[in-house]
């Protein structure tokens, strides 16, 4: 008598394969916690470095993710790379022009002032 051998199907491997993922990050949980935490956190920080370094498509992508989140209002945002690192709402206006909060928001910064953190 011959033994017909079953392999097993393809969502039982990757089930098996997700568990033995899991089961090697479980003692890591609190590290990967910190660091993706830290990731999203510093996110906003890392849009004005990439338009600083001239990367306008990510920096525009990290502006738009993180329009979801917070207001972006230039008088209340801090600047890097600039002159300042913050700006009142006379000088941001001199320099983009627009007064209500759709419009400012849009404002991300020029090379003088510096670039808007998201």
């Amino acid at each position: 008598m011959t033994s017909i051998s079953v392999s097993p199907s393809a969502p039982a491997r990757s089930t098996d394969r997700l568990n033995r993922l899991a089961n090697s990050l479980q003692p890591h949980w609190l590290l990967l916690r910190i660091v993706l935490f830290g990731l999203y956190v510093m996110t906003p920080f890392f849009a004005p470095v990439v338009m600083y370094l001239g990367a306008l498509v990510p920096a525009n992508l990290i502006y738009t993710f993180c329009s979801t989140q917070c207001h972006q209002l230039p008088e209340r945002s801090y600047f890097l790379f600039g002159e300042r690192l913050t700006y009142a709402l006379a000088e941001i206006t001199a320099v983009h022009p627009g007064t209500t909060a759709l419009i400012l928001r849009q404002f991300i910064g020029t090379p003088q002032m510096g670039w808007k953190v998201a």
